[in-house]
């Protein structure tokens, strides 16, 4: 995908109060506006996929699982603590 539909801005509203504007920018029109602007574009020219911080499908399992047992072990012990066992 090279293209995004945005909405613009501009003070539209003030001219046409019930109608609203959408056009097509392509993202190297964006990375090209934002080093105009003196901004970071590398998150604008990187994918959905493509972050810093990611991690092994292992450990994201891991913790995942250790979560569940802690909230289910703790739900399991609040109604033992309530309802008698």
């Amino acid at each position: 995908m090279s293209a995004a539909s945005v909405w613009t801005s501009g003070g539209m509203l003030a001219h046409q109060p019930h109608t609203s504007q959408m056009t097509t920018v392509h993202f190297d029109e964006v990375a090209d506006r934002a080093q105009l602007r003196g901004q970071r574009t590398d998150r604008l020219t990187r994918g959905p996929g493509d972050t810093d911080a990611n991690w092994p499908a292992w450990k994201v399992t891991v913790v995942v699982i250790v979560f569940c047992a802690a909230f289910w072990g703790a739900v399991a012990y609040a109604a033992v603590r309530v309802f008698g066992g």
